[in-house]
């Protein structure tokens, strides 16, 4: 889908502030445990025993002022996942201003224009207008509160409801992920600047509070919090709550489908909001960011916040023995992914250009999920999870177990339109993709409900069997029989929740075994790797000196030869000149030979002339 409009106005807005600020980096105000609770660990629990005939075949009772039991699985439909899109004011530091605007809203109409084209506009669910001036629907700049209300609450509703929960932001380097998801630093105690993760965090322990319950049956409902806080930072992962420790990654594998579990990643216990801010400005110390030409503290990995809620049922008897279990179980996960950007516009070297790099590839796997789930066509080939750490992590907010709601920030002005765009894009395709978002009820706390409901059903019969002075003996009898497999499915409870733990402690060891062989192994091959490029450096060198010195050496032999050469041809030329002085030489002698010749000659016919004259004589 491309954007249009181009007969509309767009009013001249003021220039804004920037878009991004800075994260918190202030030291954090309490001291958090070494609390680390292995993850939960897909093997299999031991079989559970059976509810008695007596208890099954009773019909069930209705408890007054306590909750009604709710299926294992609740919600299994699918929905699409929801995109808003927020396009932030000019930058003036990156020399953006107020008349190269080229973005426009209109939020009743859930579109996104392009001023300069003439296309249809982009439909999206929530268009986030926070740049200056006002929307074509004459609605005002949307506030961080806005935001949070628009986004962030409805979120946190689901949550609480018991559903997985996916909040991200993705956008162009600059363009406000960072301030809409964490806000401005120094508003993050509650200001008007603060984002949407430190106003989520402020709303947890209040909306808690108020679904936490105990009912006249002695049915109680609490929550337990914990928090992980990690950033995937060149396919690696790193515990921002642990000093940056590595943190592995394992896929768990059901017949249903297949999800990877952080392992090795401290899991801390919250109990207020305090401790839940304190917990995030601490993680945001530990993260890596950077200047670049965009932005003065680009963020270099990706961020996943993750608050993960049990519910907790628990049931008070008469001598004050509580029985619990876990009811439900369900993480919110809030992510900030790194900025997309091109190499050319960085201004990066080495490492940095590194950075760049792996985070475009990440961002491209993860639009690799992302086309592979929105593209009818395509849902029956299995999308590329596994080629990125990123991908793995976000296996349950695309085309999984989770309400997912992406975040895409956007610039403004005509000298990002090629991000923006790209963004735009990114946002279609992502609200297109499908989830099967469900509400899950561990089957130890519907047990242990049921079991509560015949108990107190059976109080209530002996009660009214008292007052009538009918005989309760065989009431009292089921009641101690009722009262008895309770405690067994407490004791029973107890015993597959220490298994379980044991199971995840050993699970979780054998994981930390193998993540600190898989850094031995990797520090020795960076060692061999080291010594073989030292080698090779040292071949490179050798073979560098010996063709070096065959030059040389071929260049001794072309001069001597052509020296040799030289004296050749010029003992040629003096042998030639030589031997033609002596052909000349020869010659005068031959010529001197035939003159003596033929002066003999002469000289002997006279001389025998001169004979026969005396003879004649």
């Amino acid at each position: 889908m491309s954007s249009g409009g181009s007969a509309m106005t767009q009013p001249k807005r003021p220039t804004g502030p920037p878009g991004t600020r800075p994260m918190s980096a202030a030291s954090p105000l309490i001291t958090l445990s070494q609390n680390q609770l292995p993850l939960r660990s897909s093997t299999p629990l031991p079989p559970r025993s059976g509810v008695s005939s007596t208890m099954a075949s009773r019909p069930s009772c209705s408890i007054s002022g306590s909750f009604q039991p709710t299926p294992s699985i609740l919600g299994a439909q699918e929905e699409k996942v929801r995109v808003a899109v927020r396009c932030r004011p000019p930058n003036a530091a990156h020399g953006e201003h107020s008349d190269d605007i080229i973005v426009s809203m209109n939020p009743s109409a859930n579109e996104v224009y392009l001023l300069d084209q003439e296309a249809a506009p982009w439909r999206l669910d929530m268009p986030l207008w926070s740049c200056s001036g006002v929307a074509l629907d004459g609605s005002h700049a949307v506030s961080q509160a806005g935001v949070y209300e628009a986004v962030g609450r409805p979120l946190l509703q689901h949550a609480l409801d018991g559903y997985n929960s996916t909040l991200m932001a993705y956008g162009q380097t600059g363009s406000g992920k960072t301030y809409t998801m964490m806000g401005d630093h120094r508003d993050n105690e509650g200001g008007e600047g603060a984002g949407i993760i430190p106003r989520m965090c402020r709303d947890l322990f209040h909306e808690l509070n108020n679904r936490s319950f105990t009912a006249p049956s002695g049915e109680r409902l609490s929550w337990e919090v914990h928090v992980r806080y990690v950033e995937v930072y060149c396919e690696k992962i790193s515990d921002l709550l642990n000093c940056g420790a590595s943190v592995g990654i394992r896929e768990e594998i059901t017949p249903q489908s297949a999800t990877f579990a952080l392992v090795g990643a401290r899991r801390v216990k919250v109990t207020a909001t305090d401790d839940l801010l304190q917990a995030l400005a601490i993680g945001n110390k530990w993260r890596r960011t950077a200047a670049t030409k965009l932005n003065d503290r680009s963020s270099r990995s990706h961020a996943l916040f993750l608050i993960d809620l049990t519910e907790i049922i628990s049931f008070t008897e008469p001598d004050g023995t509580v029985a619990s279990a876990p009811s439900k179980s369900l993480s919110i996960r809030l992510v900030d992914l790194a900025g997309s950007e091109r190499v050319s516009e960085t201004g990066v070297h080495g490492q940095k250009l590194r950075e760049v790099k792996d985070i475009n590839l990440s961002l491209f796997t993860l639009g690799c999920v992302i086309e592979s789930l929105s593209d009818p066509k395509r849902r029956g080939i299995k999308p590329p999870y596994r080629d990125s750490v990123l991908t793995k992590l976000l296996r349950d907010a695309f085309g999984g177990n989770s309400k997912t709601t992406m975040v895409c920030t956007i610039s403004p002005c005509e000298a990002q339109r090629l991000q923006t765009v790209q963004t735009l894009h990114y946002a279609a395709k992502a609200r297109r993709v499908l989830n099967k978002p469900r509400v899950k009820e561990d089957p130890s706390a519907m047990e242990l409900r049921r079991a509560n409901e015949e108990l107190v059903a059976l109080r209530r019969q002996l009660d009214e069997a008292q007052r009538n002075g009918n005989h309760y003996e065989s009431i009292e009898a089921e009641l101690r029989e009722a009262n008895m497999r309770l405690r067994r499915e407490q004791k029973e409870a107890r015993l597959r929740k220490q298994v379980m733990e044991r199971r995840e402690a050993e699970l979780a060891a054998r994981m930390r075994e193998l993540e600190d062989q898989r850094e031995a192994y990797e520090a020795q091959m960076q060692a061999l790797e080291a010594e073989a490029e030292r080698a090779r450096a040292q071949q490179e060198k050798r073979e560098e000196e010996l063709r070096r010195a065959h030059e040389m050496a071929t260049e001794y032999a072309r001069d001597r030869l052509k020296e040799m050469e030289e004296q050749c041809v010029s003992a040629e030329a003096a042998l030639r000149s030589r031997e033609e002085e002596l052909v000349k030489k020869q010659r005068a002698i031959e010529e001197k030979m035939r003159a003596a010749e033929a002066s003999s000659r002469c000289r002997i016919d006279e001389l025998q002339r001169q004979q026969k004259d005396m003879e004649n004589a």
